[in-house]
């Protein structure tokens, strides 16, 4: 897939930019506004960021406390949410964008060179996928994400896992996807992965109740509430966003991602490639997030990848990859109310990898290059 389509991915890449510039821009919320609002109430009481009073107020964005969006996310992330806030809003937003624009190159430089594949085809069919222009027009975050996980596992598969399980940890202000690949790597029997994943993660949340407080962390969990209740779980590309469309589909959605959870583990427990284990556990971390937007699709491109360089995989893989290029299939479904469909193409790669390693006996370790010896430099 990724030899033969290197002109399509181009095309869809400036496609996807320009259907989302041309049709979803007016009716953009803008997440960074949310971001913004949080550093600068960082910036002037950092033990005051979650209070809700001063998110509105702090950066004067909001006209009215019902559009008003808050932030959530761990605290550590206002280390670099803060300074940008100093700015005026347009430059902060313009600054967080290049940034942002920088951390996907990097990320994929990186995945280029774990899957050793040529950049430019990592590079062009990474841009092709719809999360990443709706990311980078949304002003969030999930490209940093993108980043980090990438880093980990250029890291993990070197064998370099005490800084691949600190960069896992310092990806927790998205925790879905990151406890699910310390779970996964904890099984395998990576156990000092997971305990530098541990230690980074106490470090990260000690400092981060030292700063807020416990006023801060009840505050930080009642925005996390509220904003649950805001969500509408149809509009999840997950498990929860496809079963809200019957009965008792939260109940569902529970016991779907439970045993998803449950049959990988038995697939982890004897998987020794690590960008297998990484590609399964971030497919299971979405699937089983009550938490997945479009945005966030962008980290889904290390696990395709990984399907991708594969050269024979079935239509209905292919087809599944396909439909997360395609922007303008997105803002259908997100027209209708209904991008929780999209849920059923990350299933199918997902039981396509549990097929792959479970059904077939690990074929990935013979689909991907040798393991390096361990070395910290990103040349390997």
């Amino acid at each position: 897939m990724l030899r033969k389509d290197l002109d399509a991915y181009v095309f869809l890449a400036i496609l996807n930019a320009a259907v989302f510039f041309l049709f979803s821009s007016p009716q953009l919320k803008l997440d960074y506004k949310a971001f913004y609002s949080a550093g600068r109430a960082a910036m002037a009481s950092p033990a005051r960021a979650y209070d809700p009073d001063q998110q509105f107020s702090s950066a004067g964005l909001w006209n009215s406390r019902d559009t008003a969006l808050t932030y959530y996310h761990p605290p550590h992330e206002l280390l670099l949410l803060g300074p940008l806030s100093l700015l005026p809003y347009r430059t902060s937003l313009a600054v967080w964008r290049m940034l942002s624009v920088v951390c996907f190159v990097l990320a994929t430089l990186l995945l280029a060179r774990t899957y050793e594949l040529p950049f430019k085809r990592v590079f062009s069919f990474s841009a092709a996928i719809f999360g990443v222009t709706f990311c980078l027009l949304e002003g969030q975050d999930s490209l940093l994400m993108l980043l980090l996980l990438s880093a980990s596992l250029y890291f993990a598969q070197r064998r370099s896992d005490l800084a691949a399980g600190c960069l896992l940890g310092v990806s927790l202000f998205k925790p879905q996807i990151p406890i699910i690949i310390a779970v996964a790597m904890l099984v395998s029997g990576r156990r000092r992965f997971a305990l530098s994943f541990a230690c980074t993660a106490a470090v990260i949340g000690t400092a981060s109740f030292a700063v807020i407080g416990g006023q801060g962390l009840r505050q930080m969990l009642d925005l996390l509430r509220t904003a649950e209740m805001r969500e509408v779980p149809s509009q999840m590309i997950s498990l929860r966003g496809l079963f809200s469309f019957f009965p008792n589909g939260q109940l569902l959605s529970v016991i779907a991602s439970a045993g998803l959870i449950a049959s990988f583990v038995l697939v982890w427990r004897k998987l020794e490639n690590v960008a297998a284990l990484y590609g399964s556990a971030i497919l299971v971390g979405a699937l089983s997030a009550f938490h997945f937007h479009g945005q966030d699709v962008s980290m889904l491109v290390i696990p395709m990848l990984l399907l991708a360089r594969k050269s024979q995989h079935g239509f209905t893989t292919e087809a599944a990859m396909w439909s997360l290029l395609l922007s303008p299939l997105f803002l259908f479904l997100l027209y209708w109310g209904v991008p929780g469909l999209l849920a059923l193409s990350v299933l199918v790669l997902t039981l396509r990898v549990w097929r792959d390693v479970y059904a077939e006996g690990n074929t990935f370790r013979s689909a991907m290059p040798p393991v390096p010896s361990a070395n910290l430099s990103i040349n390997g």
